[in-house]
């Protein structure tokens, strides 16, 4: 399967000159919560009931760590900390070299925090109450909140955040709010275009930004002044950043069903590939050093690595997955 699955995605993409292209390493048959991507060929997953390692090279699943609750989603990841969503609460936590070694928990045992973006100190939350939502600085040493108008919430608002300064963003279909983590900084709006995908690039400097099932996704700079749109010419269904390489990565659904995964170059928009898929059903996760992607799809993960476009024929693309059997 991995050997036919290569030569496929070799062929789809042999045809551009340079550009980024993907490899397919590995398929993990599960239905996962989150996906986080490491580019030391390891990836944390979420599933019902527990967070796992899983390497990317064979999909086989490693170490497991239990968070209090049930239907754990992992939200961020780096190699040493996690932040972990599940039914009993939101959970930061900083494990070490390994899975097993979690150390220095900071547990917020309600329900009511649905996302969460890691930053040196601890993670930028988004929480939810009946009188509508917030967003909060928590950690060790972290505790500040702003609250957000009520019908915000209502539309299924996207959170990124800059992991250095701790600056967040939340995009919804009013527009983009930001706000510091200073206490009693305030909120402000950015921009009115609305966003309910957002993927900050701190290679760049700037935040990617589209509205599901929109032909469009834009960069904007943190003040809010558009960089650059681009029309992708089908419908969007998922946004990120791909690290260091100064990209972003776009999932989209074509008219005719199918799918494709674009990169756009970070500082002009331009797209400079495209990987083929059934449809745009599907998540992407990237790796902060831009070496790893993986497509999340109902009950699998299909685990890619990233390199620089080059030049091949069909002979050049056998030869290879031959010398994979």
């Amino acid at each position: 399967m991995r050997v036919l699955t290569l030569a496929t995605t070799l062929a789809m993409l042999a045809a551009c000159d340079g550009g980024l292209q993907f490899s397919h390493t590995s398929t993990l048959n599960q239905d996962t919560r989150g996906v986080a991507l490491n580019d030391s060929d390891d990836a944390r997953v979420g599933m019902s009931g527990t967070t796992c390692d899983v390497d990317t090279d064979y999909g086989s699943i490693g170490t497991d760590y239990d968070y209090p609750g049930s239907e754990d989603t992992i939200q961020d990841s780096t190699p040493e900390k996690v932040v972990v969503t599940s039914g009993n609460g939101l959970h930061i936590q900083d494990r070490g070299p390994g899975m097993g070694d979690g150390r220095e928990d900071y547990d917020l045992p309600t329900a009511e925090y649905s996302e969460g973006v890691l930053i040196e100190d601890g993670a930028v939350v988004l929480g939810h109450t009946p009188s509508g939502c917030h967003v909060s600085w928590r950690g060790p040493e972290l505790d500040n909140t702003v609250h957000l108008k009520p019908d915000v919430c209502a539309s299924g608002p996207a959170l990124e955040a800059d992991p250095v300064l701790g600056t967040a963003w939340v995009g919804t279909a009013d527009g983009i709010y930001t706000a510091p983590p200073e206490a009693d900084a305030g909120v402000s709006t950015i921009t009115e275009t609305p966003a309910d995908l957002l993927a900050f690039d701190d290679s760049t400097g700037f935040m990617y930004a589209a509205l599901k099932g929109s032909n469009e996704v834009r960069a904007l700079d943190l003040d809010g002044n558009e960089v650059w749109v681009t029309d992708v010419m089908a419908q969007v269904t998922d946004l990120e950043d791909f690290g260091s390489r100064s990209s972003a990565l776009v999932s989209v659904t074509h008219d005719d069903g199918s799918g494709s995964v674009l990169v756009l170059d970070g500082l002009t928009g331009q797209i400079t590939s495209e990987m083929g898929t059934p449809d745009g059903n599907q998540r992407i996760a990237s790796s902060a050093g831009g070496g790893q992607m993986a497509l999340v799809r109902d009950n699998e993960v299909h685990f890619y690595q990233a390199h620089n476009g080059f030049n091949m024929d069909f002979g050049d693309i056998v030869e290879i997955a031959d010398g994979l059997e």
